[in-house]
């Protein structure tokens, strides 16, 4: 049988298991992140094995040099030795320099890295919690254009890492996080291209920032966001979009609400079917998504339905991690 060995310690590895999933089960971890790949919280390192595909796609070059991998996307056909990552290869350090409530339980978090940071707008950071945890959120700047990475965090029941930010972290102080990661981002090369957007909740920061990026790198076609939430007070940020409607003549904006009491300035009904009623055919669109993860794989095949190209479909979805 082959095995994986941990910090020294060899563990039993059955058949078409990940290399987390053998850690997890023999109690050699007890991390939880995604276990799709999405979040790169289980970055473990393997120096001394060649590794290639799934495992490392995203990583930085310089990481994979490394030996780093996706242990959640790994599955050994031998048996193999993994090391635990290096702090100093995974983390930078930022300064609070702005944390200001957007919405009820929403605030927006600006960062001031210690060295300059190459990015793209809708990427996402894992941020380190006071007690070592890691959380995944996306990046809502425009790394050429804000001297701050944004980043808009909702607090969670009993959400460790965002209690600790809503309720102990203060302007001044300084977080470790990891990244830039993830592929969900403004693409150049078609500026006439029509996109469609759909954000629930704090998924916003990622549209945003990708529209945003579009915008100012000259897009031409047709951009429609949709941003919606059960409770219409958790609606957000709705100065900068009208302000975005105002310089671009093709940005387009709609904030929706399904539960009670909903302003008139907007729409009543859950935010993917709003956003299909206006679009049904989405041949030749680009369609980005981030948000409730539920929301995110429906609106993808719904996308799909109406004629986008699934090559054409980039997605965030904000997996719970708590």
């Amino acid at each position: 049988m082959k095995k994986i060995t941990f910090r020294g310690k060899p563990y039993d590895a059955n058949d078409q298991e990940s290399v987390l999933d053998t850690l997890i089960r023999n109690g050699a971890i007890g991390m939880r992140p995604c276990t799709k790949g999405l979040c790169h919280i289980c970055l473990l390192r393997s120096p001394e094995q060649e590794l290639s595909g799934i495992a490392q796609l995203g990583l930085r070059p310089s990481l994979i040099e490394l030996g780093y991998f996706r242990a959640c996307q790994y599955v050994p056909s031998s048996s193999i030795t993994v090391e635990p990552p290096r702090e100093g290869d995974l983390f930078s350090r930022a300064l609070v320099y702005r944390k200001e409530e957007v919405a009820p339980n929403i605030i927006r978090l600006l960062l001031d890295p210690a060295t300059q940071l190459y990015y793209h707008s809708g990427q996402f950071i894992n941020i380190k919690g006071k007690d070592g945890t890691l959380r995944s959120y996306s990046l809502a700047s425009v790394p050429y254009d804000d001297y701050c990475l944004e980043v808009h965090i909702k607090k969670i029941p009993n959400g460790s890492v965002s209690s600790w930010i809503f309720d102990e972290l203060q302007e001044g102080d300084v977080v470790e996080f990891q990244g830039p990661l993830g592929g969900c981002y403004y693409f150049t090369g078609e500026p006439h291209d029509k996109m469609l957007m759909i954000a629930s909740g704090t998924g916003l920061g990622t549209l945003l920032g990708i529209a945003r990026d579009a915008l100012k790198s000259g897009h031409q076609g047709e951009i429609h966001l949709y941003h919606g939430c059960s409770d219409a007070l958790e609606l957000y940020m709705t100065e900068d979009l009208r302000g975005l409607t105002e310089e671009y003549p093709n940005f387009h904006f709609m904030q929706c609400a399904s539960g009670e009491n909903i302003p008139a300035h907007v729409t009543a009904g859950k935010i993917p079917e709003v956003a299909f009623y206006h679009h049904k055919n989405l041949e030749g669109w680009r369609v980005y998504l981030a948000g409730n993860p539920k929301m995110v794989h429906q609106a993808e095949k719904d996308a799909e339905k109406y004629g986008a190209n699934p090559v054409h479909i980039h997605t965030d979805p904000f997996e719970d991690l708590s």
